[in-house]
């Protein structure tokens, strides 16, 4: 029940199979939660929340059904309640029967997960400290690297963010956004070839990405290339009309 790549009509099999052990035994929560996350792959998602809501109301400390009421308000972008219920779901203890999964790999999901929904409630530190446990259970995961580089980055610790961001445009190569960000790390650190290159290969890969166009213009027009970073500047702006800081970079260029 964890994969979300089922087809149709095995979901709808296992919907009706598990409604049907359901009906012997209403009452099992482990049933009733995976019952819970069957509607949501079916994307049946008020019913999916009425039976995670009404296993809490039983297990008021039942980590899958905290997860995956995390998750749904997450993909919701109700952010608050995902920050609640991840921070409750990683609060239940370990050898508890109603713990979450204690593979590595799921718990550093979670972890992540719940970073994100701290990030958009303003808790920086939580999610930081969520970030740096994430990558000890899973080194090798890409997203989880580049989200705490960008986090170093939003706190303007490029020296801190770059081998994270490193890691992450190794194990995911040919990923703009992930070459925008190193790129803009390497130009907070002095090293404006560098950051050319990378950001050269991120408006290749993405050619509509305006904020890669402007990073990539900053570190031409300090090279001393300032026709290319007119180039540059002028490509972010018609990419993104709104786009301020580009156009007044522009026009300190004309």
């Amino acid at each position: 029940m964890r994969g979300d790549r089922l087809n149709s009509q095995t979901l709808t099999e296992s919907i009706t199979h598990l409604e049907a052990s359901l009906k012997s035994d209403p009452e099992y929560v482990m049933t009733r939660s995976k019952y819970g996350w069957a509607l949501y792959l079916a994307q049946r998602l008020n019913e999916a929340h009425a039976v995670w809501l009404s296993i809490l109301e039983d297990e008021p400390m039942h980590g899958p059904a905290l997860t995956y009421l995390g998750q749904l308000a997450l993909t919701q972008q109700q952010f608050q309640p995902a920050y609640e219920y991840y921070r409750l779901a990683l609060s239940v203890p370990e050898d508890s029967p109603f713990a979450i999964a204690n593979s590595d790999e799921m718990r550093a999901s979670i972890l992540y997960r719940f970073s994100l929904a701290a990030i958009q409630v303003n808790k920086k530190v939580e999610a930081m400290n969520a970030l740096k446990l994430a990558v000890e259970y899973t080194p090798s995961d890409p997203s989880i690297q580049f989200e705490l580089g960008n986090m170093f980055i939003g706190m303007q610790q490029f020296d801190q963010a770059l081998p994270h961001i490193e890691l992450a445009n190794a194990l995911q190569p040919d990923n703009a956004r992930m070459l925008a960000a190193l790129g803009y790390t390497w130009f907070n650190l002095n090293n404006t070839l560098n950051a050319i290159v990378f950001l050269e290969q991120a408006v290749k890969l993405a050619p509509t990405f305006a904020l890669a166009w402007y990073h990539l213009g900053n570190a031409q027009q300090l090279q001393g290339d300032t026709n290319a970073a007119r180039e540059s500047f002028t490509m972010a702006v018609q990419l993104q009309p709104s786009f301020t800081i580009a156009k007044e970079a522009l026009s300190k260029l004309r």
